[in-house]
């Protein structure tokens, strides 16, 4: 299955050989097959080797410089045997490749998870931009961005701003 997302004006094409649920979040995301300006291939393999060379740990990710590119190995917690490997290759990078061991596509069966997997944070570093996690107001002609993690009241701050300062 193809699927193809525009992504603040980034335009990816995900292949998947297998079916894919699009979850409700990603579904305003979602554009007709176009020109990608990068595409996210999936691909099941029986064995996945183990990074080679210095790595870094994340929670479940382990970040490595490999020959030709960069990869995160997903490993189960509590695991150091990856169940799959993102590769971003340096001399072709508006390619991005999942390899998976061929049991496990129950892992990328929705679109929030792809969209989860493809790194948005390190495709928008590529091309120059930045993502934030923020809230958004408009007062008195300016504008402010509350960021901080999830849950944290950027949207009630907005809120407030609105009711008791006629923010927009």
């Amino acid at each position: 299955m193809t699927v193809f997302y525009d992504i603040c004006k980034i335009k990816i094409q995900c292949d998947c050989p297998f079916e894919v649920y699009i979850s409700p979040e990603t579904e305003p995301f979602l554009t007709e097959p176009c020109q990608p300006d990068l595409v996210f291939r999936f691909k099941p393999v029986q064995k996945l080797s183990m990074p080679e060379g210095k790595t870094v740990d994340r929670g479940i990710s382990r970040f490595c410089e490999e020959s030709g590119g960069y990869s995160v190995y997903q490993c189960p917690i509590g695991s150091d045997a990856p169940y799959a490997k993102i590769f971003w290759h340096l001399n072709a990078p508006d390619l991005l490749t999942c390899e998976y061991l061929d049991d496990g596509e129950n892992r990328f069966g929705s679109s929030r998870t792809i969209i989860d997997w493809l790194g948005l944070e390190t495709v928008m570093l590529h091309r120059h931009a930045l993502l934030l996690h923020a809230a958004f107001i408009r007062s008195d002609g300016r504008g402010i961005l509350f960021t901080a993690p999830s849950g944290t009241g950027k949207s009630t701050q907005a809120s407030l701003w609105e009711k008791h300062m006629g923010a927009e």
